[in-house]
């Protein structure tokens, strides 16, 4: 994620069908899950982002049933289209 404005603390959560995708693990980030929402909080040494700085995250995961698209996205609390 880039930002065009500094930042300290994010929490971006991702919405997915019921039953898709059961997540096994991640990096750069905290995750949890809490039903079909998944929440991704800075790791604590990349919490602060400078004005143009950019981070990545990524996770592992098992897949069932058929490829869908997440239903929801929230970069830092702010819902945004999908799809």
């Amino acid at each position: 994620m880039e930002r065009t404005r500094a930042v300290t603390g994010r929490r971006d959560a991702l919405t997915r069908p019921s039953g898709t995708v059961c997540p096994a693990g991640g990096w750069s980030a905290e995750l949890t899950v809490s039903g079909d929402t998944w929440t991704f909080t800075d790791a604590l040494w990349n919490a602060a982002l400078a004005s143009g700085a950019s981070t990545a995250i990524g996770l592992n995961g098992a897949h069932s049933g058929a490829g869908s698209l997440p239903i929801a996205f929230a970069p830092n609390g702010a819902p945004c289209a999908t799809g």
